[in-house]
């Protein structure tokens, strides 16, 4: 609120307000919102510290006018995530009918997400589409400052004034999950989680996993496990779902993928799925549906999370929209992996 005070509440901060608050020439500042050479580090951490703190964007049109937009849009996802893979046909279709063209860096063990990044910084991306990001947020809003940036999936701590977020309501779709298993008559109901890699999601799954199970008064026999999001984390994760006296009549798996990994070592050690635990995949992948049986999932809609992060970053770009935090609702797609548990829970 400091900077609105200084420049006029209702008024959009200026390269002048930020060169003045950070003490610094308005040339310099333009190099550090530029990513251009020129500015020792501290000086680079201090002009972009004002430029979150008075929320200052580049003035898009005048910026086009000076030089010639890419008409690209850059977008880092996780190579191996079947839903990453889902988000890019409707980012593809939304961006071209908007007279984009689309780039991708992707993220692996080898490659990681500021590398990813860093790539499309180097053609110049006018905008970035962080998928399922895991960079630290005062990184993620540095980058804002740079470039036209959406982060779609996860939710930020922190409230910015240069990241777009949209994703899914979670909180809502581990819910549906958790009432859908209840329904049937599960009480012993286990998580599989996100594991390390993908640690904010992860957090927040985990957590909305155990309110709901509070909100039923089942939290007494809520069980997580640590797991990822391949379908070997979910075979590494059934063996500690077997054990015959603390074994689970249900369990919600971080995503399909490793529902998939966990059904095929479940099938390995002689138990059925659904008929002695039934199991809840994540995310409403193609996977879901091609699964030796149709997975019951939480399905994210791909389409409209695709098409409003584009949407969002041309927002931003060309009409200096303000930022903000679309939720889109998720819903329950029932399979034949889930059924009313052989006998009541203890």
């Amino acid at each position: 609120m400091r900077g609105n005070a200084r420049h006029g509440a209702g008024r959009k901060a200026t390269l002048e307000d930020v060169a003045r608050e950070a003490g610094v020439s308005r040339s310099l500042v333009s190099i550090v919102v530029r990513g251009a050479p020129g500015a020792s580090d501290e000086t680079r951490a201090r002009v972009l510290a004002v430029v979150e703190e008075l929320g200052y964007r580049p003035d898009a049109r005048a910026r086009m006018l000076a030089t010639s937009s890419s008409r690209l849009i850059g977008v880092t996802y996780l190579v191996e995530s079947l839903h990453h893979a889902d988000l890019l046909s409707p980012i593809y279709e939304t961006a071209e009918a908007a007279g984009y063209d689309v780039i991708l860096s992707g993220r692996t063990p080898q490659h990681d997400e500021q590398r990813a990044v860093n790539v499309l910084l180097g053609y110049r991306c006018d905008a970035v589409l962080l998928l399922g990001s895991e960079l630290p947020e005062a990184a993620m809003r540095r980058l804002g400052a740079l470039v036209s940036t959406v982060e779609v999936g996860r939710r930020l701590a922190l409230r910015t004034t240069t990241v777009d977020v949209v994703r899914t309501d979670e909180e809502l779709g581990l819910r549906l999950a958790v009432e859908h298993l209840a329904s049937l008559g599960h009480r012993r109901i286990a998580h599989v989680d996100g594991g390390p890699a993908l640690a904010t999601m992860t957090s927040d799954r985990r957590q909305f996993f155990l309110n709901a199970m509070d909100r039923l008064g089942l939290g007494a026999s809520a069980q997580v496990v640590p797991g990822g999001n391949t379908i070997e984390a979910g075979r590494t994760a059934c063996r500690d779902l077997t054990d015959p006296s603390r074994r689970p009549t249900a369990v919600i798996t971080f995503n399909d993928e490793s529902a998939w990994g966990l059904m095929r070592t479940l099938s390995d050690v002689g138990l059925r799925v659904p008929g002695d635990i039934s199991v809840v995949g994540y995310d409403g992948s193609p996977l879901a549906r091609i699964a030796p049986q149709e997975l019951t999932t939480v399905a994210q809609d791909a389409p409209a999370l695709g098409r409003t992060a584009v949407e969002r970053a041309i927002a931003i770009l060309e009409r200096a929209e303000p930022v903000g935090d679309i939720v889109l609702p998720p819903s329950l797609l029932v399979g034949e992996t889930t059924a009313a548990p052989r006998r009541a829970a203890a």
